[in-house]
């Protein structure tokens, strides 16, 4: 069990700042996070003179970087951005793609797919998936879009055969055939994706009680109290309130930092 430390760090925290602290990682994951200098025995220990620390960045729209297309990316290429981001601060990535002809389209989305093999374990920021940006835009306002390529759909049975990821050969769900749904969302003004998230969670829990891995949830919830109550099946109306008072606290505090308004 390998420990390392990082002290003398500013930890910067939804709803405050750790000045001088500490993070004790064990076997890659973060056990412990001190406002005190604590006597820790780890293997290694890093002094960042008070540097600030983050939590990593989630980047959903992305298209390209250190001279990099996204839409004429080879594997290659899209290694070489994900190792930049990571290198800024962002651990997760959406390759993003203008409109473009159904043959790029499957080129670009196969690098992907190859990228998404490949990476796991390796220091780079993780790409997630792909975003396709402007299928719905608006030929008279769509800037840099490319309405040649531009598509009208008559249904959503339409959208759904725009090219798709392939099914994983990495990780533990190497060479299975995966099953799934397709969300497609028509009106973000609607849409609630922190409460989709937790339906869904829910309906996971209630179908596969015992062959879903929910305390995997927590990497990305990072809320111990929310997880025991997906857990428990607790309504999704419940638990939204439960986080509504740490949530109003988190919206006044972020409304500093906003450049849009």
């Amino acid at each position: 069990m390998k420990e390392t430390l990082l002290k003398n760090v500013e930890i910067i925290l939804p709803d405050e700042n750790i000045r001088k602290g500490s993070i004790l990682i064990r076997d890659e994951k973060i056990a412990d996070v001190s406002s005190e200098d604590k006597n820790y025995q780890a293997d290694e220990v890093f002094d960042l003179k008070s540097q600030k620390l983050y939590a990593g960045f989630i980047d959903i729209h992305i298209h390209g970087s250190v001279g990099i297309d996204v839409n004429a990316a080879s594997v290659e290429d899209l290694r070489k951005v994900s190792k930049f981001l990571a290198s800024k601060g962002i651990t997760a990535w959406l390759p993003t793609l203008v409109p473009d002809s159904d043959e790029n389209y499957q080129k670009i989305v196969n690098s992907i797919d190859e990228l998404m093999e490949i990476q796991i374990d390796k220091p780079i920021a993780q790409a997630l998936g792909v975003h396709y940006e402007g299928v719905f835009a608006n030929e008279k306002m769509c800037g840099a879009l490319r309405p040649q390529f531009f598509k009208t759909f008559k249904n959503s049975d339409e959208v759904v055969q725009l090219p798709k990821l392939n099914a994983p050969n990495a990780s533990v769900f190497k060479d299975e055939q995966l099953g799934g749904i397709n969300i497609i969302v028509t009106n973000r003004e609607n849409f609630e994706s922190v409460r989709t998230g937790i339906e869904i969670a829910i309906a996971l829990r209630k179908l596969f009680p015992n062959g879903w891995q929910a305390e995997k949830l927590n990497r990305l919830l990072a809320n111990d109290e929310t997880l025991e109550k997906i857990k428990r099946v607790d309504t999704p109306e419940a638990i939204e309130k439960s986080w509504q008072p740490n949530l109003l606290t988190f919206t006044k505090r972020r409304a500093q930092f906003l450049l849009y308004k």
